[in-house]
């Protein structure tokens, strides 16, 4: 099935709610692999995924271990993970071992892109009758490293960044839910994956506040900024995420946490 859908968003959000369902939904049967434009509203959730990647990052390890990971000057199974500024089509992610090694992955977010999205035929459904599609969004290009990744990037590297989760034809940020990047080249290959925090849900935070007086989320000390991994603006305090649920603690008021 093609995924011309996909690319007429803008026009499929002016029609009426009941067409707006139809053109939304997948058949059963569905697989799609299209390369195409990637247009402003698609770069603008790329935006928001990347303004929502966990700290946490993960190396692809086959049962050879590190020693087949080439082009990571030391490897590591697990790196701390941020996103540096400025947060436009340029990314830059450094990732930073536990013993302190560093480098930068650099790149940038292209204007084209590969769309998959197939029926699995034992997937979950959103509710009766709407069909949730396993979906993947793959963006590549050239990738500049610094640091452990210097080495490896120094001639003619490659990155691969895909987005995973489910969801139906139209595209929806909340729809995913991981992250791979893959690096290749003549001195490179290695793949770290992620997963990708959910958007906060200010009314939930709201209600979650149980000490404090009503909280002012744009300039007060509970502001939340998701660009640094929702963390507090002003205030000492901390955002935390047990079993996929985020709530909101306060450390230095004395009050209830």
């Amino acid at each position: 099935m093609s995924y011309g859908v996909f690319l007429l968003v803008v026009a499929v959000m002016t029609m009426p709610a009941t067409a707006y369902a139809c053109a939304c939904c997948a058949e059963r049967g569905t697989w799609f692999q299209d390369k195409a434009r990637a247009d402003p509203e698609v770069l603008a959730i790329v935006g928001k995924l990347g303004s929502r990647l966990d700290q946490t990052a993960s190396l692809y390890l086959s049962a050879a271990g590190l020693e087949e990971v080439k082009g990571i000057s030391p490897a590591s199974e697990t790196y701390s993970l941020r996103r540096l500024p400025p947060h436009t089509r340029d990314w830059k992610l450094e990732f930073t071992d536990r013993g302190g090694n560093r480098g930068t992955l650099a790149f940038t977010i292209p204007d084209t892109a590969v769309y998959y999205g197939v029926d699995s035929q034992d997937g979950p459904q959103a509710g009766v009758g709407e069909l949730l599609l396993y979906k993947e969004w793959r963006f590549e290009g050239p990738v500049a490293g610094t640091g452990i990744f210097r080495g490896g990037t120094a001639r003619g590297a490659r990155f691969r960044l895909i987005f995973q989760g489910r969801g139906n034809m139209c595209p929806n940020p909340d729809d995913f839910k991981s992250w791979v990047l893959q690096v290749m080249g003549p001195r490179a290959a290695y793949d770290f994956y992620g997963s990708i925090s959910p958007r906060v849900n200010q009314a939930k935070l709201k209600q979650l506040l149980v000490c404090c007086d009503e909280p002012d989320f744009e300039s007060g000390p509970w502001a939340v900024r998701q660009d640094e991994h929702l963390s507090l603006e002003r205030g000492a305090g901390s955002l935390v995420q047990p079993e996929g649920l985020r709530t909101l603690t306060k450390a230095n008021e004395g009050g209830r946490p």
